[in-house]
């Protein structure tokens, strides 16, 4: 990464700018917060746990301090590139020092207006449709390079100002009726271990299937399969490793009634054999 503005999170200005034009990289961690800002192509979020979270170009989101993720690039990656703002808790308030995630961060205005959002918000994904994330972005990079009279407080301010959005950006999301995509995933969710395609899934809950096919590669970032796919291999992975199942059984328990294509599958995701991961 090529760091401008200042060489580290030091006393002199709340956040540390690290502006990326060749972000796909491997798994890593910080001791600090790192907001994120997706200024250009379009990748895949790969976090500890496995799961995989498409992100695009104007796609914002924080990621909590301690927690390792990267980036992989896809078919359509293009000129993948990014803004980090990296940034301690106590940026915000003193008072946060220990804070270590998203909701704790944000725990005194959320106590101000009896509002709760989820543990892992974090990792929510925030599309900034009109700019304004990026445009308080943009600002915060200003003020860190030119450093005019008042500009740690103004940078404190305007991150408050983005994290606030992304609180906002949350709050909707869980008072509105789920999507379509989300139905989708909810089904497979609870399915998945079943003989399951999307035309299916399109019958069962009242959709066309040209319609939600389109819908869900639009939302998700990947078609039906591939996300199903993901979460079969991850759950595989969890039975490998926390159960004495033999690997013909865990392929039937996650959806796979031919161990020999599950055995490919499985060395796709994972690039091993269900034993050879199993013994690792």
């Amino acid at each position: 990464m090529n760091t401008l503005f200042f060489p580290e999170l030091g006393e002199n200005c709340p956040v540390l700018i690290v502006p990326d034009k060749n972000a796909a990289n491997s798994m890593h961690r910080h001791s600090f917060f790192e907001l994120v800002y997706i200024t250009g192509g379009e990748a895949e979020e790969i976090l500890e746990d496995g799961t995989v979270l498409p992100v695009r170009a104007g796609d914002c989101f924080l990621i909590d301090l301690g927690r390792a993720h990267g980036y992989r690039p896809t078919e359509n990656s293009g000129n993948f590139s990014l803004i980090n703002c990296l940034f301690l808790p106590e940026t915000i308030d003193p008072s946060l020092a220990s804070a270590k995630s998203f909701s704790e961060v944000m725990s005194p205005f959320l106590s101000r207006t009896q509002s709760r959002i989820s543990a892992e918000g974090g990792q929510a994904i925030y599309h900034d449709k009109n700019g304004f994330v990026g445009t308080l972005i943009g600002r915060i990079c200003k003020e860190a390079e030119r450093r005019e009279t008042g500009y740690a407080d103004m940078i404190r301010h305007l991150l408050l100002g983005v994290l606030i959005t992304l609180v906002r950006g949350e709050l909707r999301r869980a008072d509105a009726p789920p999507s379509p995509a989300t139905r989708v995933i909810r089904y497979i969710e609870g399915h998945y271990g079943e003989h399951l395609t999307l035309g299916a899934v399109a019958d069962k809950l009242g959709f066309s299937l040209p319609y939600l096919s389109a819908l869900f590669k639009k939302e998700c970032g990947v078609t039906f399969r591939d996300y199903l796919t993901g979460v079969r291999m991850k759950r595989a992975a969890t039975l490998l490793c926390g159960s004495d199942l033999s690997v013909d059984a865990v392929a039937r328990l996650v959806g796979y009634e031919d161990p020999a294509f599950f055995y490919k599958m499985f060395k796709k995701f994972s690039g091993k054999t269900p034993d050879a991961y199993r013994k690792a």
